[in-house]
């Protein structure tokens, strides 16, 4: 027997179509046991209705969950923090006459990374405004309160005795 959790969910159908409704009505009816006690009914419920809408009306499949796929830029850094790993590594174990030009080739790759991490941090400020901006356009004071007040829920962990104080002792 699976918990409701582990179920997948049922393609329900619409409220008007009250002909599926009622043969789905009829076929928990006929699997529920007539002279039995409510108690026992009432303990074979919820497996005998999920059994005849997994039968009559299927499963929901469950959908891939997408990667979140890295735009343009987010390679690019990637791949810049790559290069100037190796330009580092280089760096170490080479003369005088080839550290100038590594350390032009560093200078380069750092500030490509500065512009690149400039403008992808401008995007996402640009995205989160829009986001609170919609927000509070549908729900001013909630979205007040959570913008102002960025409180986490945190479970204290501490015992009574170490808090001290009257409701220590």
């Amino acid at each position: 027997m699976q918990s409701v959790c582990d179920k997948l969910p049922i393609k329900w159908p619409a409220m008007k179509e009250a002909e599926r409704w009622k043969q789905f009505e009829e076929g928990v009816m006929v699997q529920l046991p007539p002279n039995a006690s409510w108690k026992l009914k009432l303990g074979r419920l919820e497996d005998v209705v999920y059994d005849e809408a997994k039968k009559r009306f299927g499963c929901v499949e469950p959908v891939e969950g997408r990667t979140k796929r890295k735009n343009r830029r987010e390679v690019r850094l990637g791949q810049l923090r790559e290069e100037i790993r190796q330009v580092l590594r280089r760096m170490k174990c080479v003369g005088n006459e080839e550290r100038y030009g590594l350390d032009l080739l560093l200078y380069d790759l750092k500030v490509e990374r500065s512009k690149l991490r400039r403008v992808e941090n401008h995007r996402k400020r640009r995205k989160e405004r829009s986001r609170l901006r919609k927000g509070f356009y549908k729900n001013p004071f909630k979205e007040s309160k959570r913008m102002l007040s960025d409180s986490k829920p945190v479970a204290l962990d501490v015992e009574k005795e170490v808090l001290g104080g009257p409701w220590g002792a």
